[in-house]
């Protein structure tokens, strides 16, 4: 396949609740990328479970995600196995199913189809040279690096421990859902351990960024990505300096900043309070897993 044939596609990988969702939005606002949301949860959360678009209508009447599922042209039951295929490979299961081998070729085949059918589908609707997927999941970072037909460059995200441990006691039932700080340790190191192994096979593609190091100077960060990632993020990073307004777009599924419209950037990180002995022990072994993990 010819280089200017296949999609460019540039892939958030890390932990929930890491920031993701506002570093899409400062990327989708650069010349020629458009910000796709988590699109590991489009079939469910979109094609069948027609959820609202960060425009403000739902998805099948957005104009940008109507568009895309008219040259989909898939029936509801194709969504379904989709769906399924989704949750088997992309997330954490998956990721080790694709490691030791043990997905099967048909399901493969059809995830393939499907996916790319999407990716091209957007490219075709929007127009974009880059297509930003924030789904996170080191499984699906794996599945879209096999695929020849995408031109892949991935961002790994990273948050603090005490930062994540504080975020993930708030209420925030509509995307992820609060978890006990065992339940977070154990998100952490799966999670976490996902990213290296990941990171180690699809060298030198990634680019290594932490929450702390984006909240600090955003406009180095972002420099920096483009400079990687050959993209032109000058407005945007003028607009940052000027504490310019930023358009959401057309996000899904997300962080709850999506659903704003217009966003500012703040330069403040949370750093995160541990309130208990538990919660203190726990992020001290998180920090220790870090280490470990080479991160």
């Amino acid at each position: 396949m010819h280089q200017d044939e296949r999609v460019r596609v540039l892939y958030i990988m890390g932990t929930a609740r890491s920031g993701s969702t506002i570093l899409e939005i400062l990327l989708a606002n650069g010349k020629a990328v458009f910000g796709a949301g988590e699109l590991t949860a489009l079939v469910h959360d979109g094609l069948i479970g027609d959820k609202n678009c960060s425009c403000g209508v739902a998805f099948h009447r957005c104009a940008i995600w109507e568009k895309v599922q008219g040259k989909l042209g898939l029936d509801p039951e194709s969504y379904k196995e989709w769906n399924r295929l989704q949750g088997k490979i992309d997330w954490h299961d998956g990721f080790f199913r694709q490691i030791f081998g043990l997905m099967r070729r048909r399901d493969w085949k059809y995830y393939q189809e499907y996916n790319l059918k999407l990716l091209n589908a957007i490219k075709q609707a929007t127009g974009a040279a880059v297509i930003i997927d924030s789904s996170k999941y080191a499984g699906r970072a794996l599945a879209l690096n096999r695929m020849q037909e995408i031109d892949l460059q991935i961002i790994c995200l990273t948050r603090a421990p005490a930062a994540l441990m504080a975020s993930f006691q708030k209420p925030n039932r509509e995307e992820q859902r609060p978890k006990k700080p065992l339940a977070v340790l154990l998100y952490y190191c799966i999670t976490l351990i996902s990213l290296r192994l990941a990171a180690i096979r699809m060298m030198p593609r990634v680019f290594f960024l932490s929450y702390e190091e984006f909240v600090h100077d955003p406009v180095h960060a972002l420099n920096d990505i483009a400079a990687w990632a050959g993209l032109d993020l000058t407005r945007v990073c003028a607009s940052l300096i000027d504490n310019g307004d930023f358009n959401v777009g057309h996000i899904v599924t997300g962080n709850r900043v999506r659903k704003q419209g217009m966003v500012k950037f703040h330069t403040t990180a949370d750093k995160g309070e541990t309130e208990t002995p538990v919660q203190q022990l726990i992020v001290e072994l998180m920090n220790l897993w870090k280490k470990l993990a080479g991160f």
